[in-house]
């Protein structure tokens, strides 16, 4: 975790961005949280996880012109190596386990400022990023509320579930597929809201991320959740906010067709999500 943008003291938020796939190697990211920072008053943490690179397509490359060259190579030994050695699925893989790690640690942290008030906790995750953060709401939780040893010495436990894990989450064109139990499970980890940013100008996410997952299933980052899966009851619709960027992403390669949410497009998020944040 490394420090991104924000007063540390003062800021009545504490926001952990989580970038998606091959943002490893993305060193000077901070400007791009700026206004995040002052709009929305949060000090800014990086979360850094292994999230793939350029070396690793180019051995995935060689790896599959070594498996076409010579004889005797199969459409079966071209798929495997694909799949088995394709970083995104390995990125994908990954999410889980760092999603594991990051329950603990919020489970821990401490939360107040410099004036001891409590500071909101927002997961801020893109693309695998999103699955990350909403994977994180999945996990089961290991800290429990106790009571004082009585005289026996026997430690009591409350029957208290404990305290959500986080203030707020935002998904920016989130690379996972929300089944309709699991996102009742993780509203019961949110305290306020679950902002779901989503472009049906996506094609990363409409072609490639579906592809890659042999799925026709929708990403959270092209859907809005509450319509989709049909989620009518009061906590969804007191929690999910279905934000539609559609009109400010246009499908270009400048855009990485859609999926990137950067500059101009970060300002108007954080402009129309402000309130909610509270």
């Amino acid at each position: 975790i490394s420090y991104l943008v924000g007063d540390t003291a003062k800021a009545t938020g504490i926001g952990f961005v989580i970038h998606g796939f091959m943002t490893s190697e993305e060193k000077d990211v901070a400007h791009l949280w700026d206004d995040w920072a002052s709009t929305l008053n949060m000090v800014l943490y990086r979360i850094w996880w292994p999230t793939g690179n350029m070396e690793s397509w180019n051995q995935l490359l060689q790896k599959l012109s070594s498996s076409t060259s010579g004889n005797g190579i199969t459409t079966a030994n071209f798929a495997q190596t694909l799949l088995a050695s394709n970083p995104f699925h390995v990125a994908q893989d990954v999410t889980f386990h760092v999603a594991q790690v990051l329950s603990r640690f919020l489970e821990q942290i401490d939360r107040t400022n410099n004036n001891n008030d409590r500071r909101q906790i927002v997961l801020i995750g893109h693309s695998l990023g999103a699955a990350i953060a909403y994977q994180t709401l999945l996990q089961e939780r290991t800290t429990t509320d106790t009571t004082a040893c009585s005289d026996n010495d026997t430690l009591t436990t409350s029957d208290t579930p404990p305290s959500p894990l986080v203030d707020h989450i935002v998904s920016l064109g989130g690379a996972f597929i929300p089944k309709v139990e699991d996102i009742h499970k993780s509203l019961t980890q949110i305290g306020g809201k679950f902002i779901n940013v989503y472009s049906k100008n996506d094609q990363v996410l409409q072609v490639g991320y579906r592809a890659a997952n042999f799925t026709a299933a929708c990403p959270a980052g092209i859907v809005p959740l509450l319509t989709t899966h049909q989620l009518i009851d009061e906590a969804s619709r007191r929690t999910i906010f279905d934000l539609d960027m559609s009109a400010h992403i246009p499908m270009e390669e400048g855009t990485l067709f859609g999926h990137y949410y950067a500059g101009d497009t970060l300002h108007k998020i954080a402009t129309k999500i402000k309130d909610l944040l509270v």
